[in-house]
């Protein structure tokens, strides 16, 4: 009978650790909406998120380095992001949400880097979202409605 609680606590174990493993936007406040202009320093593209570092000028005139996490690497790629859009010096105006506790922290949702146009995150989701409702270049209906 043991044997058998010490196996189910390891199943369970190794179950719960990939749960672990990612975090989500839990550390970020959805309620906390931020506005940050500043210039790139370096972006990090990689996964599981990618992380855009830039000086911000603060209120009182100091620069605050700032580190905004966006998603995979792989994510923005797919959504026609790479890292060589990212150019060091560039002007960059970034629409995101505030961390919990780092104040030099954000979760990157848009961004205009010079006069580019704004790229957002969430493109390519409403990309895919649109292609799925699409069949054989036909709105999808039900079959109720056929």
């Amino acid at each position: 009978m043991n044997k058998r609680r010490y196996v189910l606590a390891a199943a369970a174990l190794c179950v719960s650790i990939p749960a672990l493993a990612h975090h989500g936007l839990g550390r970020f406040d959805r309620t906390k909406p931020v506005e940050i202009a500043g210039v790139i320093k370096s972006i990090d593209f990689v996964n599981p998120h990618s992380y855009l570092n830039l000086d911000v000028t603060g209120a009182d005139g100091k620069t605050i380095a700032m580190r905004c996490e966006m998603r995979a690497a792989t994510l923005l790629r797919r959504s026609g992001w790479s890292e060589e859009m990212f150019v060091a010096g560039a002007q960059a105006k970034i629409f995101g949400f505030g961390h919990r506790d780092d104040p030099a922290s954000c979760y990157l949702e848009d961004i205009t880097i010079g006069d580019a146009p704004t790229r957002s995150t969430l493109q390519h989701a409403a990309a895919r979202i649109a292609a799925r409702l699409r069949i054989g270049g036909r709105s999808a209906r039900s079959s109720s409605d056929r």
